[in-house]
């Protein structure tokens, strides 16, 4: 359980995890990824493409997850000096999490179109991260709140074209102080919903939306979630974001609930996960989303 999940239009990596109850750190904290190719819906391990450490409870992301469209570059003109704008990078990153050792600021790239994965020591995260919500963009990944204690509702940006992190401005928090929440996205704006804090209490339904072009955060109560929950899973298409499995004060999930963007509402759904489920990853094609693990 506790993978990290990113991909692109065609494919979908998991990695890592906590494989309880193994019997000793090397066999429970894996550091192997399965690709899921969406065409045949299979999915085999990709020994080139392991991670750089034993850990679980990281986030993932892609500037080209669910179905997110490349960039295009501006049309040139004989006498424009504009420079052209590079296409959104074939790459995902996995970022933080957990380990034996204690928790991780590491980010791993995955290139997809080799299928190998290296450790990005200049993209490490301000500080280690476990527990996150995590979205990208066409040109950064963003990480919010987390743990360990104490938690957090601060975000982290890491940007694709140089593969630097940095800590945004307080303008970019979250509305509360959480954690195991879940995050969908397009390529305008990340969703953060539901998670946790000790402190107030054990579960939020609160979402708020994280606009990329000022970095800027801001909870939208019309999108809360119709039931509170935590440990879930989030994914999507340009459209819409779609939430699973989890836990809630009712006990654990198989419920999805559906947040429509350009409305920024969300409704609950009748399908249903085969089981409950929770502390799952997910990817999407763009017109199906996967939920695995768990």
């Amino acid at each position: 359980n506790n993978p990290g999940a990113s991909g692109n239009s065609t494919d979908g990596y998991f990695m890592s995890g906590d494989d309880y109850p193994g019997p000793s750190p090397s066999t429970r904290y894996p550091t192997s990824v399965d690709k899921l190719s969406y065409s045949t819906e299979t999915t085999a391990e990709v020994p080139g493409a392991a991670g750089s450490a034993r850990r679980f409870k990281l986030a993932a992301t892609s500037p080209r997850a669910n179905a997110l469209p490349p960039i295009s570059p501006p049309t040139p003109t004989p006498s424009s000096t504009t420079s052209q704008t590079p296409g959104a990078p074939n790459t995902g990153y996995f970022m933080g999490g957990s380990g034996p050792l204690g928790s991780f600021s590491t980010v791993d790239k995955i290139t997809f179109t080799t299928e190998t994965t290296a450790r990005i020591p200049g993209a490490n995260l301000p500080a280690v991260r476990r527990s996150v919500g995590s979205i990208g963009s066409l040109s950064a990944a963003y990480v919010a709140g987390g743990s360990p204690y104490p938690y957090h509702s601060n975000v982290f940006k890491v940007t694709y074209s140089s593969d630097a992190s940095s800590a945004l401005p307080s303008t970019a928090n979250l509305s509360a102080t959480r954690y195991r929440m879940a995050s969908v996205g397009n390529s305008s704006a990340g969703y953060f919903g539901g998670g946790t804090n000790p402190g107030p209490g054990p579960y939020f339904s609160n979402m708020d939306k994280l606009t990329f072009s000022g970095d800027t955060t801001a909870r939208i109560p019309g999108a809360n979630l119709v039931e509170p929950r935590r440990e879930f899973e989030g994914t999507g298409n340009s459209t819409h974001g779609y939430f699973g499995g989890g836990s809630a004060p009712s006990g654990y999930q198989s419920t999805f609930e559906k947040l429509t963007y350009a409305s920024d509402t969300t409704a609950a759904l009748p399908a249903r996960l085969p089981t409950v489920t929770w502390r799952l990853a997910a990817s999407s094609s763009g017109t199906h989303g996967y939920f695995a693990g768990g």
